[in-house]
């Protein structure tokens, strides 16, 4: 658990229901592309097996941790507004 990294990063509410890919640092400097799955919630964290920090003892490595903030827009167009209001009560 030590050895595990935690990133943050952040997705548009869209992102959040239909899914996405993000790119996100590695602790080695490289990219990695990572699937958020569609209808992913606030403070969602993803598991990345092996791609923490290497391990005191031995070759192995902890988890990267990959936490997910949902933006919410707080200044909606007149348009787009409608759209969520007639999507949410047709629920």
């Amino acid at each position: 658990m030590g050895s595990d990294l935690l990133y943050v990063s952040s997705i548009s509410y869209i992102d959040a229901i239909f899914g996405c890919k993000i790119t996100i640092p590695t602790i080695e400097g490289s990219q990695l592309n990572i699937n958020v799955p569609p209808g992913t919630q606030p403070n969602t964290r993803l598991r990345v097996p092996n791609r923490g920090m290497l391990l005191p003892v031995g070759d192995k490595r902890g988890h990267m941790y990959v936490q997910l903030q949902v933006n919410i827009p707080t200044n909606l167009d007149d348009d787009k507004k409608k759209i969520l209001e007639n999507w949410r009560d047709e629920k």
